[in-house]
């Protein structure tokens, strides 16, 4: 972002009856986007799902962006793939829905800078016109009824930086959002650091984007809401088991960090209710229930990595390789591969009698 501020500007824009109805610039494009991203947690409706946003995402599908934008698909595409390939989004992707995360998202919200008026003019300009409407001389006589007027444009703030009157909750919150812009949080430096230095190197490694720093912003928001570090840690072993047991891990469908947090996804692996999604994890993915569920391709998948490999089976706690005589991968798999159970070869003592 640039160093020359920000400017308010009503999301209503977009559907304004006085502008031409025509198809979006990138740059108009992508202000949608942030006009569209959620600016707190909320749920949203998806297809026969509900979705858990964080603060900086958004859920639609290429479809409704197409029509909204006024573009074809494949370009709607391409241009998420810029703007992920330049890191200014995120998308998760495998899933019932598609979640983008705008990874700059606070740069959009800043609220420093100038102290600025209702009708957008600085103060310092206020005062300036002012004292040249009443001339040099009458500056000094006329400083009460100036500090009146400013009074009335920002009144008067306790020592807790909020106006006089103003209800103590708010107060708070509103302290807690300057004093914390990035994560809206009173967080500390040792939590940031249990995630930086625990948490994020442990978390599953996944086929696509997952920035940090939106993690990290719901993982204090978590810490926040009574989430423990212990709580959330726990949580963190019993997903990487979940992956691990599903073979998902390095794929598209380990789920974004932010969008684990966000959605307490920790929960499942924490108290009673862990030891029921351990059991159900174990009850699908044991033996014959985890094969039977194999697709053709899987399969195909299976035994073309151990040919090209020469010999890696990744079902070995499963099943025996493809060329072993009591392997469980079907017949018509092995013969589209014209594999055939492997000769078994000859003792030393009857090498040794033959010759």
């Amino acid at each position: 972002m640039s160093d020359r501020g920000v400017f308010a500007v009503d999301r209503g824009i977009f559907t304004n009856a006085g502008f031409a109805n025509e198809p979006f610039t990138e740059r108009e494009a992508f202000l949608w986007l942030v006009a569209e991203a959620a600016w707190k947690e909320r749920r949203v409706r998806s297809g026969a799902t509900t979705v858990t946003l964080g603060r900086g995402q958004i859920c639609h599908s290429v479809r409704f962006m197409a029509d909204a934008w006024q573009w074809s698909k494949s370009r709607v595409d391409r241009f998420l793939v810029r703007l992920e390939s330049r890191g200014s989004i995120a998308r998760e992707n495998g899933t019932l829905q598609t979640v983008l995360t705008l990874c700059n998202f606070e740069e959009f919200q800043r609220s420093g800078g100038v102290e600025r008026d209702t009708g957008g003019t600085d103060v310092g300009q206020i005062a300036g016109q002012m004292c040249g409407e009443i001339g040099t001389d009458e500056a000094d006589t006329s400083h009460s009824n100036t500090k009146e007027k400013m009074d009335e444009i920002h009144p008067q703030r306790d020592t807790t930086g909020t106006d006089a009157g103003q209800p103590k909750s708010r107060n708070r919150d509103k302290l807690e959002y300057t004093n914390n812009n990035k994560t809206h949080i009173c967080s500390t430096a040792a939590d940031k650091r249990v995630f930086q230095e625990t948490f994020w190197p442990k978390y599953p490694k996944r086929k696509g984007s997952n920035p940090p720093d939106p993690a990290e912003i719901a993982y204090l928001k978590a810490l926040k809401n009574g989430a423990t570090h212990s709580d959330i840690s726990a949580g963190l072993d019993g997903y990487i088991t979940e992956c691990r047991a599903n073979e998902i891990l390095g794929t598209k469908f380990v789920a974004m960090a932010s969008t684990w947090l966000n959605q307490g996804r920790w929960k499942e692996h924490v108290g009673p209710a862990a030891k029921a999604v351990m059991a159900a994890v174990a009850a699908a993915n044991s033996g014959h229930a985890y094969l039977e569920r194999l697709s053709d391709d899987r399969w195909r998948d299976y035994v073309r990595h151990w040919r090209t490999t020469l010999g890696q089976w990744d079902l070995s706690t499963r099943t025996p390789p493809p060329d072993h005589p009591q392997t469980k991968v079907p017949p018509h798999i092995l013969a589209e591969f014209r594999i055939g159970p492997r000769r078994a070869q000859a003792s030393p003592e009857a090498l040794a009698g033959a010759a």
